[in-house]
């Protein structure tokens, strides 16, 4: 029991629903820095920062406009679409540097120094 009303836990239990891919692309996010990071091209990160502000402040703003729906759903909704927004840019700007990595567990043979 978490001691919520009922309308309460209701609210939170949707919401909940709401952020469930938030854990999947979050990870992916910091797989795709991680890779542009080692690459030394960090620009596309900051590029896909100001995707998601600017994709969270126009939902955020349609959705305090509109006033439809509660505010932690209007909330979620806009981090998550940012959010995955985001995600796939990184993806796309390191498709080259993904490329040329080896598979994980794949065994790199080794070359003769001459």
């Amino acid at each position: 029991m978490t001691g919520l009303s009922p309308e309460l836990a209701r609210l939170s239990a949707s919401a909940a629903l709401l952020a469930v891919l938030m854990p999947g692309y979050a990870a992916l996010q910091s797989w795709y820095t991680g890779v542009l990071v080692h690459a030394h091209r960090t620009r596309p990160i900051t590029e896909a920062v100001a995707l998601y502000l600017g994709v969270t402040s126009a939902l955020l703003f349609v959705a305090v406009r509109w006033q439809r729906y509660p505010g932690i759903h209007s909330a979620l909704v806009a981090f998550t679409c940012a959010g995955v927004l985001q995600t796939l840019w990184l993806q796309y700007r390191t498709r080259a540097e993904r490329a040329v990595l080896e598979p994980p567990g794949r065994l790199v043979s080794a070359r003769p120094l001459s």
